[in-house]
């Protein structure tokens, strides 16, 4: 494709192949970094600072070779060495999911190879009687072209399908997801080596090409959407089961005031009988007397044990039950919780982080020897920023694939850490694990000014 052939304006023609070079990989580029700008491991400016000088020596180096006599061999290798340097410099770039960038990588060089194709085609049909010397102009400006009017709507497919589904998906799923892509790129380049340029050239093609493109959206968008819908179901199933704990602690509750309320209306009633007995003793100077019946009576008054943690009551009625499950192993215990009793996150939100976080911690411990664990609670509301950390002890032993804390019970990540991640996106914030020296960390920030009340209610696509 890219070889010089006598006759022809060697300067004219290599520009055009260095610029036809550019069009057939930056599009691509531009779909695998556009979304996730926000998770790149180096500042923007040295990203597009290190492409532009990597464009300007693979132009560079073609030029070079295109003067030698041997160049055939040199430029395959040279095709080869770039595509390589294209494919993998995402992964180290881009702080996302191995599985998830091959995903990118095949979505986006689907779409540039159909577009790519469709230029071929009306390039053939409908341009090919001009000068060869204008021929690699003339179908970089038919891609041009095509790229400008394509280029945005799969720009919003991205923003409006595959971001949701980044941000709410469990990781694990893109150890399948990315084989739907490779397929569709796969049947691409078979068929265009297989069938040449004949095949651009019949009437199949075009529509075969459109076909390839839109089965391949449509099956990503189905996929995604699935996707998304499976991790918002999972997120209210945990939810439920929060707010179905928070409706027994607050039932349990309930049932202690109604208990208290009695035992104090008692008590008022007996009290007047003995502050007629204390008159009578008083009266009679008997005060050896007065000071054994209040002994007496200070010994009959229970304790009270039960803590306030803080001042909102869902994060309080979640933080007690599971501080009480870790007394009960003998775990040491630190609980430092100040927030206010609206914190404006939804409780139930609040309750998911709380309760998974420290239900994590409980088992942890439990696997523990007795008296051996401990868990330290955290949280502070900073302006708009809540800031909630957990740390446990564990026995060391832990499932994990990569970033990927797996679960105990089922295949994937558990269903506690997902939550925890959802809400976490679900407010603009971020939710770290970590384990490291027999210590489970876990680092939640969620922003209260991220999600307008509506949209807490509802997420869709």
């Amino acid at each position: 494709m890219y070889g010089i052939e006598r006759g022809v304006s060697c300067e004219l023609n290599t520009l055009g192949i260095v610029l036809n070079m550019l069009l057939n990989s930056l599009p691509g580029q531009i779909l695998r970094y556009r979304l996730f700008m926000d998770r790149l491991r180096v500042k923007k400016g040295v990203l597009f600072t290190g492409y532009t000088l990597l464009y300007l020596l693979q132009a560079g180096l073609f030029v070079l070779l295109g003067d030698r006599a041997d160049s055939y061999r040199a430029i395959q290798v040279y095709k080869v060495l770039f595509a390589t340097i294209f494919f993998l410099l995402p992964f180290f770039i881009i702080k996302i999911d191995l599985f998830a960038n091959l995903f990118l990588y095949f979505l986006g060089a689907c779409y540039s190879t159909v577009i790519i194709r469709i230029g071929s085609f009306i390039d053939l049909h409908f341009a090919g009687g001009m000068i060869r010397e204008l021929a690699f102009f003339r179908n970089n400006l038919i891609l041009i072209i095509l790229f400008a009017l394509t280029l945005p709507p799969v720009l919003a497919f991205y923003r409006r399908i595959l971001k949701p589904a980044f941000d709410t998906a469990e990781p694990g799923i893109w150890r399948m997801m990315w084989i739907i892509p490779s397929m569709f790129f796969a049947f691409n380049v078979v068929t265009s080596g297989l069938f040449g340029i004949e095949y651009v050239e019949s009437r199949l093609f075009f529509p075969s090409t459109l076909m390839t493109a839109g089965g391949m959206f449509v099956s990503c968008y189905v996929f995604l959407k699935v996707m998304r819908q499976t991790a918002e179901a999972a997120a209210l199933k945990e939810s439920a089961r929060q707010a179905e704990n928070l409706l027994n602690l607050q039932g349990e509750q309930y049932r202690m005031m109604l208990e208290n309320y009695e035992n104090t209306r008692f008590m008022r009633h007996d009290f007047r009988q003995h502050l007629s007995v204390l008159k009578t003793m008083s009266d009679a100077g008997n005060m050896d007397g007065i000071q054994k019946y209040l002994s007496d009576y200070f010994s009959t008054i229970p304790e009270t044990s039960e803590e306030t943690y803080c001042k909102n009551s869902a994060v309080d009625a979640i933080v007690r039950l599971y501080v009480k499950e870790a007394k009960a192993l003998c775990a040491k215990v630190t609980v430092n919780i100040r927030i206010p009793a609206e914190t404006g996150i939804n409780d139930a939100d609040l309750c998911v982080v709380f309760g998974n976080c420290l239900k994590n911690a409980v088992e942890a411990c439990g696997r523990l020897p007795r008296g051996e664990g401990f868990i330290t609670a955290k949280a502070q509301l900073d302006g708009n920023i809540l800031g909630i950390t957990v740390d446990n002890s564990f026995d060391g032993e832990i499932k994990k694939d990569g970033d990927l804390f797996l679960s105990d019970k089922r295949e994937g990540e558990g269903v506690g850490i997902s939550s925890v991640r959802a809400v976490a996106r679900k407010y603009g914030g971020l939710a770290k694990f970590e384990a490291k020296d027999g210590v489970f960390q876990v680092s939640v920030l969620l922003s209260r000014s991220t999600v307008s009340p509506d949209q807490r209610e509802s997420h869709s696509f």
